[in-house]
């Protein structure tokens, strides 16, 4: 599955792939049960649980029969409550971009006292989450039930190890906790933001971000896609943000033959638009909604066209697939844009007007350029990163079914 597709229907649903057998010792040896592991992810945008459901994914497929369980935190328990932080969000981006990137700065500077209020008034939903599903380690995939879980923790009333997997290409201080037993993140380069902090380096790992399996297959061409001319792939996340329209009215001015797909995911109310520009457009033009042929798209695109998104950005890296960087979500969006554009996998634009004469250059002027482009792509790839993590997680929730016998049979 991917960001912009449909999204499985495992969020706020309990998977039950065993039942819940108790540990016994016997005869000085442990029976372990197999693991039981909850991931929380928050669904503001999809990216954190599109990484959810491709740990969970590599999870199922390494151990069958365990207990893997994926949670929204926004819609479990007040959904009304969820669902007032997500539409903030959303209507903040459109209306007042300024006002996030201000917040998001203000916290990276004021972040304790923050932190520390989220984390106290939602530390209640992780309390429930562990009686109901009793999980052996806690896995998150956004801040949000992060810092609730390590609140928990530092007062003493979690023991549970947890386990943080950041899905964007810098570390906000919201994500950094002395209670987080592991942190998987995108990159080495990420691993001095979290030490410079106090986290131990061997709680850290670079294992990636997690996306989907497909992202590690061959690539194999989409239905319909002859590769005549340069083929440009334009996407705006999985909510199809971004001024997807003015970069196709952009595109008219470039002199040669172009064939481009573009993808609106989530955005259903510029699709008609969109096909209407298609249809008068010089080059050949092929508007798609939700898909579930991204990776194909990927890898039949000479280039890819979008925002800063990290979901997005992983999954392009994994295909070798070189991106133009469009005006991006201030805050984490604008870092992901600075280490992509600093590591060679990517140019960016500040107006999508400059679109043109940046295709000019990395198409016709210096397309060796566009092959540098390539290669540093496919060198930050790490299309494992879902089986690696999830292959650290069961060994940290085995561990930590070992340890909860042995506590248990001291106290007996």
């Amino acid at each position: 599955m991917h960001e912009h597709a449909r999204m499985p229907h495992i969020i706020d649903t309990t998977e039950k792939i065993t039942e819940n057998i108790p540990v016994s010792i016997k005869g000085g040896g442990i029976l372990r049960t197999e693991p039981r592991i909850l991931i929380v992810s928050a669904s503001i945008g999809t990216g954190h649980n599109q990484a959810a459901a491709a740990i969970g994914q590599e999870l199922r497929s390494q151990r069958p029969r365990a207990q893997i369980d994926i949670i929204d935190f926004l819609q479990y328990g007040s959904y009304y409550r969820g669902s007032l932080l997500r539409e903030t969000y959303l209507k903040m981006l459109h209306l007042f971009p300024e006002v996030f990137d201000f917040l998001f700065r203000w916290t990276a500077g004021k972040g304790q006292q923050v932190k520390s209020l989220f984390a106290y008034s939602s530390k209640n939903r992780i309390t429930e989450l562990r009686r109901q599903f009793k999980p052996h380690i806690l896995v998150c995939t956004h801040p949000f039930p992060c810092a609730a879980a390590c609140c928990l923790k530092g007062q003493g009333a979690l023991d549970l190890p947890v386990a943080a997997v950041v899905t964007d290409f810098g570390v906000h201080p919201f994500w950094i906790y002395q209670e987080v037993d592991a942190y998987f993140v995108a990159h080495d380069d990420l691993r001095p933001q979290l030490v410079d902090r106090g986290i131990h380096a061997g709680r850290v790992r670079a294992c990636g971000i997690p996306i989907g399996k497909q992202y590690s297959a061959k690539v194999t061409r989409a239905e319909g896609v002859i590769k005549e001319e340069p083929v440009i792939l334009i996407m705006g996340g999985g909510l199809g943000l971004g001024p997807l329209d003015r970069v196709l009215l952009h595109l008219e001015a470039f002199p040669h033959p172009l064939r481009v797909l573009v993808v609106t995911a989530g955005n259903r109310k510029l699709l008609p638009k969109l096909r209407e520009m298609a249809g008068k457009s010089r080059h050949k033009i092929s508007i798609f909604g939700f898909t579930e042929k991204i990776d194909q798209l990927m890898g039949a695109a000479d280039l890819l066209i979008t925002k800063a998104g990290g979901l997005t950005a992983g999954e392009a890296l994994a295909k070798g697939l070189p991106m133009l960087l469009i005006p991006v979500i201030p805050g984490h969006e604008a870092e992901n844009a600075r280490f992509l554009v600093q590591q060679g996998a990517a140019v960016q634009v500040r107006d999508v007007a400059e679109i043109t004469r940046c295709l000019k250059y990395l198409l016709v002027e210096q397309p060796g350029v566009l092959d540098g482009m390539r290669t540093a792509a496919a060198a930050l790839a790490k299309p494992d990163a879902a089986r690696d993590i999830a292959a650290h997680i069961v060994e940290m929730a085995g561990r930590a079914n070992v340890k909860r016998a042995l506590t248990g049979r001291r106290k007996g």
